[in-house]
């Protein structure tokens, strides 16, 4: 199966896709270089939900709530992207994607920043982890990386979770599928682990 997508395209979230997950009932959800599309047949179709057209990265769906996803925004990379929501931002939807909300409070929302990766902890559900990083794609670049972020009630609110890190650049999250407050940060100097929920990495 082959979804085609291009920027000659209305529908064109394809074209350089950045982010796929499956939900609990099969859908996929990805996120592209042009928005946030889910598909509900095995990606034959897809539709573009909620999310005005906007290069979005980070993507994750919650596995203790499947209608709860969070999206990450970039830096704008093309003249075609709605300027609604500039800069990095943080989109949560609770309910498969037809609606968002930004979140965020503490989080530099609109920093020149992406928004490149979400991870939930497998025990505790109100726990959320997010990351940043800069990135060149021979268009705007996003000149900031702000490294780590950590919430503990479902995205509302946000602090920063960088000690022990040697670098803001962070590419990738993911948490232990058994142990609460198990963190892992890929970053540009190496794979990192915290043990308490990003205090300390």
């Amino acid at each position: 199966l082959l979804v085609r997508g291009g920027p000659a395209g209305r529908e064109d979230i394809a074209h350089y896709t950045m982010k796929l997950a499956t939900g609990s009932d099969s859908s996929i959800y990805m996120t592209g270089r042009f928005g946030f599309a889910r598909s509900e047949d095995g990606g034959r179709t897809r539709n573009s939900l909620g999310i005005p057209r906007r290069h979005c990265h980070g993507l994750a769906i919650s596995p203790h709530d499947p209608r709860i996803i969070f999206v990450g925004t970039s830096t704008a990379q093309d003249p075609t992207e709605s300027d609604e929501l500039p800069g990095g931002r943080i989109l949560r939807s609770l309910d498969r994607g037809l609606s968002w909300d930004e979140v965020g409070s503490g989080f530099p929302a609109g920093a020149d920043t992406s928004v490149h990766d979400f991870a939930f902890d497998a025990q505790d559900q109100a726990r959320v982890y997010v990351c940043t990083a800069s990135h060149e794609f021979g268009l705007p670049p996003t000149a900031t990386a702000l490294g780590v972020f950590t919430s503990a009630d479902g995205g509302e609110t946000w602090v920063e979770a960088n000690g022990g890190l040697t670098t803001t650049e962070v590419e990738a999250l993911a948490t232990s599928p058994e142990m609460s407050g198990v963190v892992y940060a890929g970053t540009e100097d190496g794979l990192f682990r915290s043990d308490d929920a990003g205090s300390r990495w």
